[in-house]
Protein backbone atom coordinates (compact mmCIF):
# COMPACT_ATOMS: atom_id res chain seq x y z
CA UNK A 1 0.00 0.00 0.00
CA UNK A 2 2.87 2.49 0.87
CA UNK A 3 3.89 2.46 -2.51
CA UNK A 4 0.36 3.04 -4.14
CA UNK A 5 -0.05 6.10 -1.66
CA UNK A 6 3.45 7.26 -3.28
CA UNK A 7 2.37 7.45 -6.22
CA UNK A 8 -0.70 8.72 -5.57
CA UNK A 9 1.21 11.84 -4.27
CA UNK A 10 3.38 12.32 -7.01
CA UNK A 11 0.19 12.35 -9.75
CA UNK A 12 -1.78 14.68 -6.96
CA UNK A 13 0.92 16.90 -6.89
CA UNK A 14 1.45 17.47 -10.44
CA UNK A 15 -2.13 18.19 -11.21
CA UNK A 16 -3.92 19.09 -8.04
CA UNK A 17 -4.89 22.52 -6.56
CA UNK A 18 -2.43 23.43 -3.26
CA UNK A 19 -4.66 23.16 -0.72
CA UNK A 20 -5.72 19.17 -1.78
CA UNK A 21 -2.14 18.27 -1.98
CA UNK A 22 -1.81 19.72 1.18
CA UNK A 23 -5.01 18.06 2.61
CA UNK A 24 -3.85 14.57 1.40
CA UNK A 25 -0.55 15.02 2.72
CA UNK A 26 -1.71 15.49 6.25
CA UNK A 27 -4.15 12.94 6.06
CA UNK A 28 -1.58 10.83 5.00
CA UNK A 29 0.15 11.52 7.76
CA UNK A 30 -2.53 10.82 9.99
CA UNK A 31 -3.16 7.38 8.88
CA UNK A 32 -0.02 6.10 9.01
CA UNK A 33 0.31 7.49 12.37
CA UNK A 34 -2.84 5.19 13.22
CA UNK A 35 -5.15 7.85 13.72
CA UNK A 36 -8.06 7.06 11.10
CA UNK A 37 -10.50 9.67 11.81
CA UNK A 38 -8.36 12.66 11.92
CA UNK A 39 -7.02 11.10 8.55
CA UNK A 40 -11.03 10.75 7.29
CA UNK A 41 -11.55 14.58 7.73
CA UNK A 42 -8.43 15.88 6.12
CA UNK A 43 -9.13 13.45 2.55
CA UNK A 44 -12.89 14.48 2.61
CA UNK A 45 -11.22 18.34 2.59
CA UNK A 46 -9.00 16.93 0.04
CA UNK A 47 -11.77 15.47 -2.18
CA UNK A 48 -14.05 18.93 -1.96
CA UNK A 49 -10.64 20.81 -3.12
CA UNK A 50 -10.07 18.16 -6.09
CA UNK A 51 -12.24 15.01 -6.44
CA UNK A 52 -10.06 12.71 -7.86
CA UNK A 53 -9.78 8.69 -8.33
CA UNK A 54 -6.56 9.36 -5.65
CA UNK A 55 -8.24 11.21 -3.38
CA UNK A 56 -11.14 8.84 -3.34
CA UNK A 57 -8.81 5.74 -2.65
CA UNK A 58 -7.46 7.36 -0.07
CA UNK A 59 -10.35 8.56 1.83
CA UNK A 60 -11.82 4.65 1.32
CA UNK A 61 -8.14 3.42 2.93
CA UNK A 62 -9.28 5.71 6.41
CA UNK A 63 -12.82 4.48 6.46
CA UNK A 64 -11.58 1.04 6.24
CA UNK A 65 -8.89 1.51 8.76
CA UNK A 66 -12.16 2.62 10.78
CA UNK A 67 -13.82 -0.76 10.15
CA UNK A 68 -16.71 1.33 7.91
CA UNK A 69 -16.98 -0.66 5.07
CA UNK A 70 -20.04 0.39 3.43
CA UNK A 71 -18.50 3.98 3.27
CA UNK A 72 -15.13 2.16 2.14
CA UNK A 73 -16.77 0.69 -0.57
CA UNK A 74 -18.67 3.95 -1.44
CA UNK A 75 -15.45 5.53 -2.13
CA UNK A 76 -13.40 2.98 -3.81
CA UNK A 77 -16.12 2.24 -6.07
CA UNK A 78 -16.10 5.82 -6.85
CA UNK A 79 -12.00 6.09 -7.74
CA UNK A 80 -12.67 2.53 -9.54
CA UNK A 81 -14.70 5.34 -11.98
CA UNK A 82 -12.24 7.26 -12.27
CA UNK A 83 -9.54 5.09 -12.44
CA UNK A 84 -10.62 2.20 -14.00
CA UNK A 85 -9.40 -1.72 -13.82
CA UNK A 86 -7.04 -0.68 -11.09
CA UNK A 87 -6.33 -4.29 -9.43
CA UNK A 88 -5.70 -2.09 -5.70
CA UNK A 89 -9.38 -1.02 -6.38
CA UNK A 90 -11.00 -4.72 -6.77
CA UNK A 91 -9.19 -6.14 -4.39
CA UNK A 92 -9.92 -3.63 -1.89
CA UNK A 93 -13.68 -4.13 -2.79
CA UNK A 94 -13.37 -7.69 -2.43
CA UNK A 95 -11.54 -7.89 0.67
CA UNK A 96 -14.84 -5.49 1.87
CA UNK A 97 -17.48 -7.89 0.45
CA UNK A 98 -15.71 -10.76 2.29
CA UNK A 99 -15.95 -8.93 5.40
CA UNK A 100 -19.39 -8.41 4.85
CA UNK A 101 -20.43 -12.06 3.70
CA UNK A 102 -21.14 -11.19 0.11
CA UNK A 103 -18.67 -14.34 -0.95
CA UNK A 104 -19.72 -14.89 -4.48
CA UNK A 105 -19.37 -10.74 -5.05
CA UNK A 106 -15.93 -10.79 -3.68
CA UNK A 107 -14.59 -13.45 -5.47
CA UNK A 108 -15.39 -11.78 -8.67
CA UNK A 109 -13.56 -8.79 -7.48
CA UNK A 110 -10.57 -10.73 -5.83
CA UNK A 111 -10.15 -12.54 -9.31
CA UNK A 112 -9.98 -9.06 -10.96
CA UNK A 113 -6.91 -8.26 -8.81
CA UNK A 114 -5.47 -11.88 -9.13
CA UNK A 115 -5.77 -11.47 -12.80
CA UNK A 116 -3.73 -8.23 -13.13
CA UNK A 117 -1.19 -8.38 -10.37
CA UNK A 118 -1.32 -12.03 -8.66
CA UNK A 119 2.30 -11.56 -6.91
CA UNK A 120 1.31 -8.28 -4.89
CA UNK A 121 -2.30 -9.50 -4.12
CA UNK A 122 -1.51 -13.20 -3.39
CA UNK A 123 -3.45 -12.53 0.45
CA UNK A 124 -6.22 -12.81 -2.63
CA UNK A 125 -6.14 -16.34 -2.84
CA UNK A 126 -6.99 -17.02 0.75
CA UNK A 127 -9.81 -14.55 1.17
CA UNK A 128 -11.05 -16.51 -2.60
CA UNK A 129 -10.50 -19.86 -1.25
CA UNK A 130 -11.96 -18.53 2.14
CA UNK A 131 -15.40 -17.17 0.54
CA UNK A 132 -15.37 -20.89 -1.53
CA UNK A 133 -15.49 -22.24 1.72
CA UNK A 134 -18.26 -20.36 2.90
CA UNK A 135 -20.32 -21.06 -0.28
CA UNK A 136 -19.83 -24.83 0.42
CA UNK A 137 -17.41 -25.21 -2.47
CA UNK A 138 -14.31 -27.68 -1.31
CA UNK A 139 -12.68 -28.10 -4.31
CA UNK A 140 -12.00 -24.53 -5.59
CA UNK A 141 -11.52 -23.96 -1.75
CA UNK A 142 -8.66 -25.62 -1.33
CA UNK A 143 -7.35 -24.92 -4.84
CA UNK A 144 -7.14 -21.11 -3.62
CA UNK A 145 -6.27 -22.01 -0.41
CA UNK A 146 -2.90 -24.29 -1.41
CA UNK A 147 -2.36 -21.33 -4.12
CA UNK A 148 -2.33 -19.00 -1.24
CA UNK A 149 -0.02 -20.37 1.08
CA UNK A 150 2.37 -21.56 -2.33
CA UNK A 151 2.17 -17.43 -2.85
CA UNK A 152 2.10 -16.20 0.62
CA UNK A 153 5.30 -18.31 2.14
CA UNK A 154 5.57 -18.61 5.69
CA UNK A 155 2.24 -16.76 6.23
CA UNK A 156 0.17 -17.63 9.43
CA UNK A 157 -2.83 -16.22 7.82
CA UNK A 158 -2.66 -18.23 4.64
CA UNK A 159 -2.34 -21.58 6.93
CA UNK A 160 -4.92 -20.47 9.32
CA UNK A 161 -7.09 -19.76 5.97
CA UNK A 162 -6.77 -23.35 5.25
CA UNK A 163 -7.37 -24.75 9.01
CA UNK A 164 -10.25 -23.02 9.11
CA UNK A 165 -11.40 -24.61 5.76
CA UNK A 166 -10.54 -28.14 6.97
CA UNK A 167 -13.10 -27.47 9.94
CA UNK A 168 -15.79 -26.89 7.65
CA UNK A 169 -14.84 -29.76 5.32
CA UNK A 170 -14.60 -32.02 8.70
CA UNK A 171 -11.14 -32.80 8.89
CA UNK A 172 -9.99 -31.54 12.49
CA UNK A 173 -6.60 -33.68 12.30
CA UNK A 174 -5.92 -32.03 9.44
CA UNK A 175 -7.23 -28.50 10.44
CA UNK A 176 -4.86 -28.85 13.75
CA UNK A 177 -1.95 -29.28 11.93
CA UNK A 178 -2.12 -26.12 10.08
CA UNK A 179 -3.34 -24.15 12.70
CA UNK A 180 -0.35 -25.36 14.55
CA UNK A 181 1.82 -24.39 12.10
CA UNK A 182 0.26 -20.79 12.20
CA UNK A 183 1.07 -20.10 15.82
CA UNK A 184 4.59 -21.41 15.05
CA UNK A 185 5.10 -19.03 12.54
CA UNK A 186 3.44 -15.86 14.42
CA UNK A 187 2.93 -17.32 18.42
CA UNK A 188 0.99 -14.19 19.01
CA UNK A 189 -1.86 -14.21 17.02
CA UNK A 190 -4.93 -14.75 18.98
CA UNK A 191 -7.02 -15.51 16.40
CA UNK A 192 -4.97 -18.92 15.90
CA UNK A 193 -5.51 -19.79 19.29
CA UNK A 194 -8.71 -19.59 19.20
CA UNK A 195 -9.30 -21.47 16.08
CA UNK A 196 -7.22 -24.46 17.85
CA UNK A 197 -9.44 -24.48 20.49
CA UNK A 198 -12.38 -25.32 18.30
CA UNK A 199 -10.39 -27.90 16.83
CA UNK A 200 -9.27 -29.33 19.83
CA UNK A 201 -12.75 -29.22 21.38
CA UNK A 202 -14.37 -31.07 18.05
CA UNK A 203 -11.97 -34.18 19.22
CA UNK A 204 -12.73 -33.94 22.77
CA UNK A 205 -9.39 -32.43 24.04
CA UNK A 206 -11.24 -30.40 25.99
CA UNK A 207 -8.60 -28.99 28.73
CA UNK A 208 -6.38 -28.56 25.69
CA UNK A 209 -9.09 -26.20 24.12
CA UNK A 210 -9.20 -24.56 27.65
CA UNK A 211 -5.81 -23.65 27.88
CA UNK A 212 -6.05 -22.23 24.14
CA UNK A 213 -8.93 -20.03 25.17
CA UNK A 214 -7.34 -18.77 27.73
CA UNK A 215 -3.80 -17.88 25.69
CA UNK A 216 -6.52 -16.09 23.18
CA UNK A 217 -7.34 -13.92 25.78
CA UNK A 218 -3.80 -13.40 27.36
CA UNK A 219 -3.16 -12.11 23.63
CA UNK A 220 -6.39 -10.54 22.60
CA UNK A 221 -8.40 -8.61 26.00
CA UNK A 222 -11.16 -7.82 23.64
CA UNK A 223 -11.68 -11.02 22.06
CA UNK A 224 -15.29 -11.47 23.02
CA UNK A 225 -16.01 -14.58 21.87
CA UNK A 226 -13.03 -16.03 23.54
CA UNK A 227 -13.81 -14.73 27.09
CA UNK A 228 -17.86 -16.09 26.23
CA UNK A 229 -16.79 -19.75 25.27
CA UNK A 230 -14.28 -20.30 27.93
CA UNK A 231 -17.42 -18.84 30.24
CA UNK A 232 -19.85 -21.59 28.92
CA UNK A 233 -17.00 -24.21 29.24
CA UNK A 234 -16.20 -23.83 32.22
CA UNK A 235 -19.93 -23.61 34.01
CA UNK A 236 -21.89 -25.90 31.72
CA UNK A 237 -19.23 -28.75 31.10
CA UNK A 238 -20.52 -32.07 31.86
CA UNK A 239 -17.46 -33.58 33.12
CA UNK A 240 -16.82 -31.08 36.66
CA UNK A 241 -12.93 -31.51 36.20
CA UNK A 242 -13.29 -28.87 33.89
CA UNK A 243 -15.69 -26.41 35.75
CA UNK A 244 -14.78 -23.52 37.74
CA UNK A 245 -17.16 -21.14 38.54
CA UNK A 246 -15.09 -18.13 40.19
CA UNK A 247 -13.36 -18.31 37.07
CA UNK A 248 -16.66 -18.86 34.64
CA UNK A 249 -17.44 -15.75 36.03
CA UNK A 250 -15.08 -13.75 35.46
CA UNK A 251 -14.75 -14.34 31.74
CA UNK A 252 -18.28 -14.19 31.38
CA UNK A 253 -18.73 -10.89 33.23
CA UNK A 254 -15.90 -9.55 30.45
CA UNK A 255 -17.56 -11.01 27.59
CA UNK A 256 -21.16 -9.31 28.36
CA UNK A 257 -19.06 -6.02 29.09
CA UNK A 258 -18.17 -5.89 25.58
CA UNK A 259 -20.87 -7.32 23.98
CA UNK A 260 -23.93 -7.71 26.05
CA UNK A 261 -26.16 -9.66 24.15
CA UNK A 262 -28.41 -12.26 25.08
CA UNK A 263 -26.01 -15.09 24.34
CA UNK A 264 -23.71 -13.44 26.93
CA UNK A 265 -26.42 -12.71 29.32
CA UNK A 266 -26.99 -16.32 29.22
CA UNK A 267 -23.55 -17.48 29.42
CA UNK A 268 -23.23 -15.02 32.51
CA UNK A 269 -26.02 -16.19 34.07
CA UNK A 270 -24.61 -19.97 33.91
CA UNK A 271 -21.23 -18.55 35.21
CA UNK A 272 -22.89 -16.89 37.80
CA UNK A 273 -25.36 -20.16 38.70
CA UNK A 274 -22.12 -22.67 38.73
CA UNK A 275 -20.64 -20.55 41.52
CA UNK A 276 -23.47 -21.19 43.51
CA UNK A 277 -24.77 -17.51 43.09
CA UNK A 278 -28.39 -17.72 41.69
CA UNK A 279 -29.81 -15.11 42.78
CA UNK A 280 -26.98 -12.93 40.29
CA UNK A 281 -27.82 -15.13 37.46
CA UNK A 282 -31.63 -14.41 37.59
CA UNK A 283 -30.65 -10.75 37.93
CA UNK A 284 -28.96 -11.04 34.61
CA UNK A 285 -31.76 -12.56 32.63
CA UNK A 286 -34.27 -9.98 34.27
CA UNK A 287 -31.90 -6.99 33.10
CA UNK A 288 -31.76 -8.90 30.19
CA UNK A 289 -35.37 -9.13 29.37
CA UNK A 290 -36.75 -5.40 30.67
CA UNK A 291 -34.33 -4.50 27.16
CA UNK A 292 -35.34 -7.24 24.82
CA UNK A 293 -38.67 -6.65 22.69
CA UNK A 294 -38.55 -9.43 20.83
CA UNK A 295 -41.14 -11.71 22.24
CA UNK A 296 -39.82 -14.86 21.02
CA UNK A 297 -36.34 -13.96 22.37
CA UNK A 298 -37.86 -12.97 25.35
CA UNK A 299 -39.68 -16.22 26.04
CA UNK A 300 -36.74 -18.01 25.65
CA UNK A 301 -35.33 -16.02 28.12
CA UNK A 302 -37.72 -16.73 31.11
CA UNK A 303 -37.18 -20.77 30.49
CA UNK A 304 -33.14 -19.47 31.83
CA UNK A 305 -34.68 -17.50 34.30
CA UNK A 306 -36.86 -20.21 35.66
CA UNK A 307 -34.23 -22.52 35.85
CA UNK A 308 -32.17 -20.80 38.02
CA UNK A 309 -35.03 -19.45 40.13
CA UNK A 310 -35.52 -22.96 40.77
CA UNK A 311 -31.31 -23.76 41.96
CA UNK A 312 -30.97 -25.86 38.43
CA UNK A 313 -27.69 -25.78 37.25
CA UNK A 314 -27.23 -26.20 33.05
CA UNK A 315 -25.23 -29.09 31.66
CA UNK A 316 -24.44 -29.77 27.87
CA UNK A 317 -24.51 -33.32 27.08
CA UNK A 318 -20.83 -33.39 26.15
Amino acid sequence: MRLYILITAAALAACAPKAAVEFQKNGQEALESGNAALAAGYFEKAVQEHDSGENRTLLGDAYFAMKEYDKAFYEYTRALGRNKNTPYLHYRRGEILFLLGKYNDAVMELDEALTQKPKTYARANTLTGLAYAELGNTRQAFFYLNRGIEAQGESAEAYLGRAKAYMKSGSPEQAIVDVTRAIQIDPKNAESYFLRAQVLFAVSKTGDGIRDLETAIILDHTMEKAFSQAAWVLSTHPDPYFRNGAKAVLYGRKAYALKPDNENAIRLAAAYAENDEFDKAVSVIDEQISGEKDLVEVDGLRVWKEMYGKGIKYRRDK
